[in-house]
């Protein structure tokens, strides 16, 4: 899903939402996005998001593929792979090809597998 080459600086995301942003109203792109902040509203892209620890989602997501460890209240559709790390929160309902939930991650809602084609990269995973 994410470059293992990253050196940490979101080097490989083409959009960084840091954490004193807040962001109110709909967020579209096609490259890889980062959160560390807030945003109220809806989130979409073609490629991949990250959701950092400590960031607070207020909306629904659509994207390639995701890792969460922030909070999330709205409903996730996940084409290819869902990661939820220990210190996720998320509130709605989840459509994705696979889901790897960790334990301590706490989910409150739907959980949808869609049949759909895993790319590559996700399966080498």
């Amino acid at each position: 899903m994410f470059d293992k080459k990253s050196d940490g600086t979101g080097s490989n995301f083409e959009t960084v939402v840091g954490p004193s942003i807040k962001i109110e109203g709909d967020f579209a792109g096609k490259g890889n996005i980062l959160i560390q902040g807030s945003i109220n509203g809806t989130i979409s892209t073609d490629n991949d998001i990250k959701i950092e620890k400590g960031s607070k989602i207020n909306a629904n997501i659509k994207a390639n593929s995701a890792s969460i460890a922030g909070e999330i209240v709205g409903n996730l559709e996940i084409k290819n792979r869902l990661d939820l790390q220990s210190s996720s929160h998320i509130t709605g309902d989840i459509t994705a090809a696979v889901i790897n939930i960790e334990a301590g991650s706490v989910f409150n809602g739907k959980c949808t597998i869609k049949n759909a084609e895993v790319t590559k990269q996700t399966e080498k995973k």
